[in-house]
């Protein structure tokens, strides 16, 4: 699973809009949109702020399976 589809997966297991999580990370809601629709790239500093906010590892971010 892409990167996208992991933070659309938390963001809605959450219940929180594009919106709503854009500003309790503190970016724009367009860099959520792009992030989920594959349009844009996660900077490292804003995939950290993901995964404190959401409370996982970068690896589960990203939709990486434990070896």
């Amino acid at each position: 699973m892409a990167a996208g589809e992991q933070i659309r997966k938390f963001r809605r297991m959450h219940h929180l809009s594009q919106k709503a999580l854009a500003e309790k990370i503190g970016v724009n809601e367009k860099k959520i949109s792009r992030w989920e629709n594959g349009m844009g790239k996660i900077k490292i500093y804003d995939a950290i702020k993901l995964a404190d906010y959401f409370k996982i590892s970068l690896d589960e971010l990203v939709g990486r399976k434990k070896l």
